[in-house]
């Protein structure tokens, strides 16, 4: 009788693991695809091609790589010749496609970057419409108070700043200060903000708000 309790209790353990394995639980799901976001548009929507702006190329010409359906691209250039300055796309800028998900691959937009900011928009899906945007920008201030280490330069890099930073400081301070004069223990400290586009790209140093600079001994 012993022996019968143990083996019924074995084939119920064992129809309650075959249970789960034929039914997995929600962890064992396949992940869900990342959502991403940019220009304004899902790009998980389509099909997503980037390139770059060729010597030689015009923006008629980069449109007809793709597949237009009905459209020609002479239409969609005179339609959006009052909204983009077609003359000042420029070589080495990149630009991106986004095509329809389908066996036809038909273009819905194109983006070029205009910089690392400013972009523009040509939507073929419903009409042609063209239009300027700009990518989220975000500003961040710093405060740096130091003495020199050797330069002013030098300095400011350790501190983990743009280089551009020393340039600005030296052009403000040209007629009050003699740079090749800086010693190890002059003090300065300088207020300024720094760029981010789309919160992790680094811009650079935007504008500096104040600073001063006390030579040793004074």
């Amino acid at each position: 009788m012993k022996y019968y309790f143990i083996l019924i209790i074995f084939v119920f353990s064992f129809i309650s693991c075959q249970k789960e394995k034929d039914n997995p639980t929600e962890t064992d799901e396949a992940p869900k695809e990342k959502i991403v976001e940019a220009f304004g548009f899902i790009l998980n929507d389509f099909e997503v091609v980037h390139d770059t702006i060729k010597s030689g190329d015009t923006f008629g010409k980069i449109l007809e790589n793709f597949y237009l359906g009905e459209l020609k691209s002479h239409q969609i250039t005179e339609r959006i010749k009052d909204s983009i300055n077609l003359r000042n796309i420029r070589a080495g800028r990149p630009y991106t496609a986004l095509l329809k998900k389908d066996n036809s691959r038909l273009l819905q937009a194109l983006i070029y970057e205009a910089d690392a900011i400013n972009y523009f928009v040509v939507d073929v899906r419903d009409s042609i419409i063209a239009y300027k945007r700009q990518k989220p920008v975000k500003y961040i201030k710093r405060v740096i108070a130091s003495e020199i280490e050797g330069s002013l330069s030098v300095t400011l890099d350790n501190a983990g700043t743009d280089p551009s930073l020393a340039h600005n400081l030296a052009r403000i301070f040209e007629y009050s200060i003699d740079f090749f004069k800086i010693q190890k223990g002059d003090r300065f400290a300088v207020t300024f903000y720094e760029k981010y586009i789309n919160d992790t790209i680094y811009g650079g140093v935007d504008r500096m708000e104040a600073s001063f600079f006390v030579h040793k001994g004074k």
